[in-house]
């Protein structure tokens, strides 16, 4: 066989690799770039679970749809998937609901629905609700503004363990007067120690 016979049967088997290689990388075959397709697998099974009344699948459909997860993003899916879940108590779809309601994703702009969200998921000891809560009670957005109410969903998320809610307090204080920060550590106290059922 000659050499030019030999280096024609190369060049013909180089081609034909770097076709293959292109089409494996177009269709997202390739190693490396099949995560969408993954990801879309991953969003049919969460939706096939969530058919037989799983309440984290809803939660977790909720959250495909929010962040655009192997589905395309759809806020109004996603509230509609995170309603299902929050109904049957989930605290996290509970908060979620809440950060909707606040930025007027999907639904127009309500915070009284988001302090009402958030609330529950607080209650639940989703830390992140209880920090928007106090935020909400100091600028009475939704809810009439109380510095004490503030201070205490502070505490309660600072508990659970959201380190940024120490320096938010700390902001809140400095308009507070002594007798006011202790009323608000008895309310939080109150709440913590009776299993979140005494925190007004």
């Amino acid at each position: 066989m000659s050499a030019y016979s030999i280096s024609s049967k190369i060049h013909v088997r180089l081609s034909i690799s770097v076709v293959f290689l292109v089409s494996a990388i177009l269709c997202g075959c390739a190693s490396g770039g099949n995560s969408y397709n993954k990801t879309s697998e991953e969003f049919k099974e969460v939706k096939r679970q969530s058919k037989f009344g799983d309440v984290e699948a809803k939660y977790s459909l909720g959250e495909m749809y929010y962040k655009g997860e192997g589905v395309v993003q759809n806020y109004r899916k996603a509230a509609r998937w995170y309603s299902l879940a929050a109904k049957r108590g989930h605290a996290k779809a509970q908060y979620s609901l809440g950060v909707m309601y606040y930025k007027g994703e999907a639904f127009e702009q309500d915070y009284k629905k988001a302090a009402e969200w958030y609330r529950k998921a607080a209650l639940q000891e989703v830390a992140w609700a209880a920090y928007n809560l106090g935020e909400m009670y100091d600028k009475g957005e939704g809810v009439l503004q109380d510095k004490i109410t503030a201070n205490m969903w502070l505490l309660v998320a600072g508990v659970n363990g959201l380190k940024e809610a120490r320096s938010r307090r700390g902001l809140i204080a400095k308009n507070m007067i002594a007798e006011e920060i202790e009323k608000s550590k008895e309310r939080a106290r109150n709440c913590i120690l009776s299993d979140y059922t005494n925190c007004d």
